[in-house]
């Protein structure tokens, strides 16, 4: 069983002109800095991202982190310039951890934050909080900022941003619909998702509320229905799950794709 330790390295990059910050080290060979395009175009647009260079054994965690993770804390208030950041997660990984389930990314990653600037000659502050997870996992803290127009592309940071938001869900856009119906199973531990599309993966179906929800197991698939069954792994009373929204996010031959959808009663 990994540990927590509850020790925070707070950690600062000196402000800088240009598409990228420097390195900051916050864990044991893992690296971290904010990057951009460099250019905000002609509708007060920009993409910058926090890029994390990792060992294949490190993780950090999903916008959803699972039942051990920590969860990224994103802090934009100090920015100047900035009326808006959204921040945009690729498609993550599944690890488990004896009976524990998360959801991470390995390696290098980049998280993609859609600017909307109000002042092209702006900064991008970030604070943030990380969970970085090997055998001890550690919440770092970092800060950064960025300026958000250099008047000139930067075409290496632009090319890995487009990269990294490829693997990001998109709004489900097919002809026919995703699945046909979701819900609460009889026995209240479990979802079900009936006639998914034969695009979709089944083995690939993440359902989630939120950071604060439940956490929704790995799908199964039943046998001789058209269901998958997903179960529900930090609650015993599920009965407020009835008709709440929730996020399918999934995975088909042509990238990671997302759809809503409401959870009906149980039925027997």
């Amino acid at each position: 069983m990994r540990s927590i330790v509850s020790l925070i390295f707070l950690l600062s990059a000196a402000p800088v002109i240009g598409a990228e910050t420097p390195w900051v080290e916050i864990a044991p060979a893992v690296e971290v800095r904010l990057i951009s395009d460099g250019n905000v175009d002609s509708e007060g647009k920009t993409w910058a991202g926090l890029e994390l260079k990792m060992p294949p054994t490190t993780n950090t965690y999903w916008r959803v982190p699972g039942q051990a993770g920590f969860a990224a804390q994103f802090d934009f208030l100090k920015s100047e310039g900035v009326t808006d950041v959204a921040v945009h997660w690729p498609y993550p990984e599944r690890k488990r951890i004896g009976s524990l389930l998360d959801y991470v990314y390995h390696g290098d990653v980049i998280l993609p934050f859609e600017v909307a600037v109000s002042d092209p000659s702006g900064t991008l502050k970030l604070d943030a909080v990380l969970g970085i997870c090997e055998e001890i996992c550690i919440p770092a803290q970092v800060s950064f900022e960025l300026d958000l127009n250099t008047h000139q592309a930067d075409r290496a940071n632009a090319s890995r941003l487009k990269q990294a938001l490829a693997d990001v869900p998109i709004a489900w856009d097919q002809d026919s619909p995703a699945y046909g119906a979701l819900g609460l199973n009889a026995d209240g531990k479990s979802v079900w998702v009936r006639d998914l599309s034969a695009e979709i993966d089944p083995d690939s179906v993440i359902i989630d509320t939120g950071p604060s929800g439940p956490v929704f197991g790995a799908p199964q698939k039943s046998l001789g229905e058209p269901l998958v069954l997903l179960p529900i792994l930090s609650k015993t009373d599920n009965s407020d799950l009835e008709g709440q929204t929730v996020e399918i996010t999934f995975m088909t031959d042509q990238g990671a794709y997302a759809v809503r959808g409401m959870i009906e009663p149980a039925t027997d």
